[in-house]
């Protein structure tokens, strides 16, 4: 799996791989990127390697000052991207 993650243009990704004994399990993850305050444009893809379609959100986030935000993807639960207060 590949995460791509943008935040006002800067571009990161980083790669997840099966997880469990025997490999067989879901990838996993987890990033934290710190941010001043204020609003940010993030644009956030998920795919799995050596596919061209993925998984993505692009929004206008705010950020107060002391707050954090998380910005979940449960694909098997139906809810698809969700961002947490």
């Amino acid at each position: 799996m590949i995460l791509t993650l943008e935040v006002n243009g800067e571009r990161w990704e980083k790669r997840y791989g099966p997880r469990g004994f025997f490999r067989d399990w879901a990838p996993s993850g987890f990033e934290e990127i710190p941010l001043s305050p204020g609003e940010h444009e993030v644009f956030i893809a998920l795919r799995e390697e050596g596919q061209a379609e993925a998984q993505s959100l692009r929004a206008r986030l705010r950020f107060p000052p002391g707050e954090v935000r998380v910005v979940s993807f449960e694909p098997g639960r139906g809810r698809g991207w969700e961002v947490l207060h």
